[in-house]
């Protein structure tokens, strides 16, 4: 099984940064999806907009369930508890936490979630939900109290979403929305309970949004971000966790080129706002079937689009080596995912070794 703790998505682009990608990895049929809202007073909205939404995301990346069902207090136990069995991916919506518990309790199907076996993704209420323990520090009008109780436990861990901030330290107050974390707050929870996770979903001033996501699967725990996403571990402090970029090409032909060693670089559409990679990080690339390989950065450098010499299509490794061939193949790359390129664009190059 694998599952997913998640603050948010790009409002725009939910699984198009690679989350798709390993879904497609994950999912063994795309037969049913389960949807389970955060609490009864959420389910005509989770119909009419949210899962609708949802539906479109999925398909942008390729995946389209045959049946699509939500968990409802009008089903039987035994309706709910059918459902998530034979279901190929189960999402845990967002909401409150402690109402979208009392929902699966109503219907006997927390055990269920607990010994679930495909893709499942808690989304805000729903990773808290999935924790070990649901975690509130008094922080808005509608959480004015400390409030903590046991989630599912599925991986013994736990995440509190929505700590929105660019900053790279922790501030003594975090105001995100309506809602303002403190540090003090955070820290003795942990003391209290234990080490917990932060993570965001936070929107820039720039249209760039910082995601963090944290994935387990048999029994391993990784970190998982976006743009500039940050996931905070509080225990005696709260600290940034060092986070290892994982993604994957477009086709397992270019994961076999960095694997037997021809294809050395790689590049990236990049804007001004968005940070580039550094040399020394350990980046970690996946293909179609789950297989991984492990790359460092050796050389970091952005040159536009245009500017493209031959000496660099022969560091990317791809067909005859030309730079006909590279501008060939990454002129169509770059028209199908960003319809507004254009060859005067800047792209960052990274050059990398094998580890």
């Amino acid at each position: 099984m694998t599952r997913y703790y998640c603050s948010g998505f790009d409002l725009d682009n939910f699984f198009g940064h690679g989350l798709g990608d390993m879904f497609k990895t994950e999912l063994e049929d795309t037969k049913s999806i389960v949807y389970i809202p955060a609490g009864v007073e959420k389910i005509e909205k989770a119909r009419a907009k949210h899962i609708p939404n949802f539906t479109k995301h999925f398909k942008n990346v390729g995946i389209e369930f045959e049946s699509v069902n939500i968990i409802t207090p009008e089903l039987s136990p035994a309706e709910a508890k059918d459902m998530i069995k034979n279901a190929n991916f189960v999402m845990l919506m967002g909401g409150d936490p402690y109402k979208q518990k009392d929902l699966c309790k109503s219907l006997n199907i927390l055990d269920d979630l607990k010994n679930y076996n495909g893709v499942m993704l808690g989304l805000s209420a729903g990773a808290m939900l999935m924790s070990k323990y649901i975690i509130i520090t008094p922080c808005s009008d509608e959480f004015p109290n400390f409030h903590i109780e046991p989630g599912l436990d599925l991986d013994n861990i736990s995440i509190y979403p929505h700590n929105n901030t660019s900053d790279k330290e922790y501030p003594d107050e975090l105001v995100s929305g309506d809602e303002v974390y403190k540090k003090s707050d955070l820290l003795q929870v942990a003391k209290d309970y234990g080490k917990f996770y932060l993570l965001q979903d936070n929107l820039r001033e720039n249209g760039l949004t910082d995601i963090s996501i944290i994935r387990s699967s048999a029994e391993k725990i990784e970190f998982y971000t976006e743009n500039d996403g940050k996931i905070w571990l509080v225990d005696k402090d709260i600290t940034l966790v060092k986070i290892m970029n994982r993604w994957t090409f477009d086709n397992d032909e270019l994961f076999e080129l960095v694997r037997n060693g021809r294809k050395r670089g790689t590049c990236s559409r990049n804007s001004d706002e968005e940070p580039m990679a550094k040399i020394g990080d350990v980046q970690e690339i996946y293909n179609s079937r789950g297989e991984t390989i492990r790359i460092q950065i050796t050389a970091v450098r952005k040159c536009r689009f245009c500017d493209i010499d031959d000496a660099w299509a022969k560091i990317e490794g791809e067909g005859d080596l030309s730079l006909a061939y590279w501008r060939t193949v990454h002129i169509d790359f770059f028209n199908k995912y960003f319809p507004d390129f254009q060859e005067t664009d800047w792209l960052e190059l990274n050059e990398f070794v094998v580890i």
